[in-house]
């Protein structure tokens, strides 16, 4: 019988089992005696068949961080091979709460402590990371956190290299298992870490694609008095005036935005808070917006989040695909090749501001890196954009082609 319900428990189980079979007649099905232990381990013997109703409850915590879904198994046993007495003092009720985690030990528990505030796309991905290792788990016969050691991860990481996995993907995993098993210790669990034992695999150094000054003035030219433009002239703005990430971008609150002190708050990564200068031109396309932002180009169209500094056209907080969209849109339409995405404006910012300014540790507070390291590939950046021009523009910067009459003598 494939019925999904919440409000069945042990104690009122054999009411909405009579009232189920009243309606339903659930089919029956022959039981394994391993099947008989699990579902009727008090009675296995005299049960000959059953009908097996799965239950699913779900619970989310107060901030709606996470959701926790459990399945519980109801049973109808019968002493017939194929179908019930009228009776009911022939049925036999079992009832399995939590069948994932007796059934399946590599299930992900909850904590009774509610996690620290998570973004959507973390949680996310915390739980893409965790469903692949369970994956691994089961392929190579794991049946327990207890039972992965840490030569098991190793042979993680290795495969996860052969199928070409960056290895920035692999400590974004590493440090989602290390976070993971930390859980477990405190719940209880288990009693080590083996993440701590394997290594992080090294990854090659990228530096940040970025706009020159010129590519940046050339986007930021928006010339028109259309809704949407106008939007997006605030938001291209705001994106290169204060270095923002996207998603603190669309986080943006009305309140959060001063244009009288030119200052903006936003809410990076870990929740935390930062106070940052907004450029005078950001400044007055953010104005031009909110002189409009209510005016919504559909007939009926009306202002759905009210606290949202940035709307899209249906009244709704913009979303982030909304933006890298629009951002695309303009890149094409402004006539700059390459593709342009949000953090490269973000990266344009922070490499212009340490070209012109030097002062290393001030933009890590601009961009609100938590190290400084971060920071510092912006000064190999920088570099490179010197070594550049000492190679274009410095008489002695390359080595002119020997030609025939060069000789080496020994009186050199």
């Amino acid at each position: 019988v494939n019925h999904f319900t919440s409000r069945v428990s042990l104690a009122n189980a054999k009411e909405y089992v009579g009232d189920l079979i009243k309606g339903t007649k659930p089919s029956l099905g022959a039981l394994r005696p391993s099947e008989q232990d699990f579902l009727f381990p008090n009675a296995s013997s005299k049960v000959k068949s059953a009908a097996v109703l799965p239950i699913k409850t779900r619970s989310i915590n107060k901030d709606a961080t996470f959701e926790h879904i459990q399945i519980a198994l109801l049973s109808i046993g019968s002493n017939r091979k194929d179908y019930f007495d009228a009776s009911m003092d022939t049925l036999f009720i079992g009832f399995v709460a939590d069948v994932l985690a007796q059934l399946l030990p590599l299930h992900i528990p909850v904590s009774n402590t509610p996690p620290a505030k998570l973004s959507n796309h973390t949680i996310k991905s915390y739980r893409a990371d965790l469903t692949r290792l369970i994956e691994f788990c089961q392929e190579n016969k794991i049946s327990s956190w207890q039972a992965l050691q840490s030569h098991d991860l190793r042979r993680y990481v290795a495969l996860a290299h052969q199928t070409g996995i960056s290895g920035t993907s692999q400590q974004r995993r590493l440090s989602t298992f290390r976070t993971f098993y930390n859980f477990l210790i405190k719940e209880g669990l288990t009693r080590a870490n083996p993440v701590l034992a394997v290594s992080t695999p090294k990854s090659g150094k990228r530096l940040p694609k970025t706009l020159d000054t010129d590519q940046v003035n050339q986007l930021l030219n928006v010339k028109t008095s259309k809704w949407h433009a106008i939007r997006d002239s605030a938001i291209l703005e705001l994106f290169y005036s204060s270095g923002l990430r996207l998603s603190e971008l669309v986080g943006i609150d009305l309140h959060n935005i001063n244009p009288a002190d030119g200052s903006v708050l936003v809410t990076g990564k870990g929740n935390k808070q930062r106070l940052l200068p907004v450029g005078k031109k950001a400044t007055q396309a953010i104005l031009n917006w909110l002189k409009i932002r209510e005016d919504l180009p559909g007939k009926k169209a009306q202002v759905i989040d009210r606290s949202a500094l940035f709307l899209s056209e249906r009244g709704n907080r913009i979303s982030t695909r909304n933006v890298q969209a629009r951002i695309r849109y303009w890149t094409s339409r402004q006539g700059i090749p390459g593709n342009i995405h949000p953090h490269m404006l973000r990266h344009s910012f922070a490499s212009h501001m340490l070209e012109s300014s030097g002062d290393l540790r001030a933009v890590q507070e601009l961009l609100g890196h938590a190290d400084i390291s971060t920071t510092q590939i912006y000064t190999h950046l920088n570099f490179q954009h010197l070594a550049d021009v000492y190679d274009k523009a410095h008489p002695r910067a390359h080595a002119k082609p020997k030609t025939s009459n060069d000789s080496g003598g020994a009186n050199d």
